[in-house]
């Protein structure tokens, strides 16, 4: 009988609210921070202090695996592996990412980590 596990600890990353300027389209405006000069193709943070980056943290995420695994021999030519895995057993519901842009959506979840899942398998070595 074989027992595996592993921890996983992720710190959120920091960031800053960010926003995309817009001009009319009659205006024929130039902005520093543009990308290429294109006022379309451009995203800046809301706050230009030097904390700004620091202001938020994503979500921290700890995730706990495990593995039970047992082989079984079929003489000596072939073994017959079966296996149990646990996933996120302390059911963390923590957002991978989030919105970071201006508006409504800001600090949404896009993705939220997967809840506690099994899987039940075997694998046939000969």
């Amino acid at each position: 009988m074989l027992l595996s596990t592993v921890y996983r600890f992720q710190a959120g990353p920091n960031y800053a609210r960010t926003l995309g300027p817009s001009a009319p389209p009659p205006c024929v405006c130039t902005y520093s921070a543009a990308r290429g000069g294109s006022l379309t193709n451009t995203t800046v943070y809301a706050n230009q202090t030097a904390d700004a980056y620091k202001e938020f943290r994503q979500d921290k995420i700890s995730v706990w695996d495990l593995r039970v695994e047992k082989t079984v021999k079929f003489g000596n030519a072939a073994r017959l592996r079966l296996f149990l895995d646990g996933f996120n057993l302390l059911n963390s519901y923590a957002a991978e990412t989030i919105t970071v842009a201006t508006g409504p959506a800001f600090q949404q979840p896009t993705a939220i980590l997967g809840p506690r899942t099994g899987r039940v398998g075997f694998r046939l070595v000969w």
